[in-house]
């Protein structure tokens, strides 16, 4: 059912663009921004597991010990720079030193790192513990051993969690006010979902562009895709950062947000008024997140769905390795993969809003998870018993 606010756009604006002529020079850079980081934040997670996956003496089986041992610890720290940063700097500098920092450390890793890595990389101490220690450390000696492929993959982890999670959505929550916030969301959720397909089909496209003596960085076709997704990825993150420099410059200063402002539904919503809050230890955020038992709940939803997301990566990555085990193919695997998803993503954000209404957002939330499930056992049960029903199924269909 559409509701009173949405008729007045129309049925077809509603579902696409329910933004009045007022907003617009507010929405469009946040469209931009969040484009942009979910475009790298496409990228960059497929990358990271081509490279970590497909590097040397390395496979799926690294990746646990990479999110418990590295990553962990790494977000930890993040965030205690995050909140010393913001209690020393405004929030739109901090934007830009987060932002840059990751932007620095692609380029290092593609211009330099990557090239490097022969040299770099302990082979012979990493072939030495694989003799002496238990075939379960392989994931371990594979992380120690590819050490730089491990900060790659660490800070592309965190490029979601710390830009796109913490960075953006603060920022978007700090600007947009209560009456917005279900026609921006749905928008600019769209843009994201757009943007990931665009990026599987770019990174596709760099990806098998051949090698060119004239390009001077790389000595190989693989290494010369690594620096154009680095600029690439260079070149949206700044797209990103001129865009909130833009917002903040031209909208959240303009006179015409000071006092009430009309909204959709022919009230008046006071503007959101920056104040100066009070800067709280970490010490103090932590005590205040776990005395909320709203919080607590959130927590247990997230890790539980990592769990799952974990414990089915490992494996379903490992055997996309057996059939793409060079990084151009086993990239433009996930680069596809990423496209279709995106999508799917797209129509399904284009009704979201509807089937919330209709059935609301505990059964509309059921769906994830009860989708993980059924794919899960499907994914399992063959898993487990291609060797039992692998010639049947092949004869069956036609395929293993």
């Amino acid at each position: 059912m559409i509701s009173d606010s949405d008729q007045k756009f129309g049925t077809l604006r509603s579902f696409l663009w329910p933004i009045r002529r007022g907003e617009v020079r507010k929405i469009i850079p946040m469209l931009i921004m969040l484009s942009a980081i979910a475009f790298n934040y496409s990228i960059l997670r497929n990358l990271k597991d081509v490279i970590v996956i497909t590097a040397k003496s390395s496979g799926a089986e690294a990746i646990p010990f990479i999110k418990v041992w590295v990553l962990l610890p790494m977000a930890v720290l993040a965030t205690v720079i995050f909140t010393k940063l913001s209690s020393r700097f405004s929030q739109e500098r901090v934007c830009y030193i987060i932002i840059s920092s990751f932007l620095l450390f692609y380029a290092l890793f593609a211009f330099v790192l990557y090239p490097l890595r022969d040299q770099l990389h302990p082979h012979e101490t990493a072939d030495w513990l694989q003799q002496v220690l238990p075939s379960g450390f392989m994931g371990l000696i594979a992380m120690l051993r590819n050490w730089t492929f491990t900060a790659f993959y660490v800070m592309c982890e965190l490029w979601g969690t710390i830009v796109l999670s913490v960075i953006f959505w603060g920022f978007a929550n700090e600007i947009t006010r209560i009456g917005e916030a279900r026609r921006f969301y749905s928008v600019i959720g769209i843009g994201s979902n757009i943007s990931a397909i665009i990026a599987g089909q770019t990174a596709n496209y760099l990806t098998f562009a051949e090698y060119s003596p004239l390009f001077p960085f790389g000595s190989d076709s693989w290494e010369q895709t690594l620096a154009l997704i680095s600029i690439v990825v260079t070149v949206s993150g700044i797209l990103t950062m001129s865009a909130l420099w833009w917002v903040n410059r031209n909208v959240l200063n303009d006179p015409a947000y000071e006092g009430f402002h009309s909204t959709i539904d022919g009230g008046n919503e006071p503007k959101l008024i920056k104040k100066k809050r009070k800067k709280l230890s970490l010490r103090d955020s932590f005590s205040y997140l776990t005395n909320s038992k709203y919080i607590c709940y959130i927590a247990i939803l997230t890790v539980s769905y990592n769990l799952v997301i974990n414990l089915v990566e490992v494996i379903w990555k490992s055997e996309l390795k057996t059939l793409y085990p060079t990084p151009e193919h086993y990239s433009n695997y996930m680069n596809n993969l990423t496209s279709i998803s995106g999508i799917f993503s797209t129509i399904a954000a284009l009704f979201m809003a509807r089937v919330i209404a209709r059935v609301g957002w505990t059964k509309t939330a059921l769906v994830t998870p009860l989708i993980m499930l059924v794919t899960s056992l499907g994914f399992f049960f063959f898993f487990f018993m291609k060797d039992y029903f692998g010639d049947s199924f092949l004869a069956l269909v036609g395929m293993s």
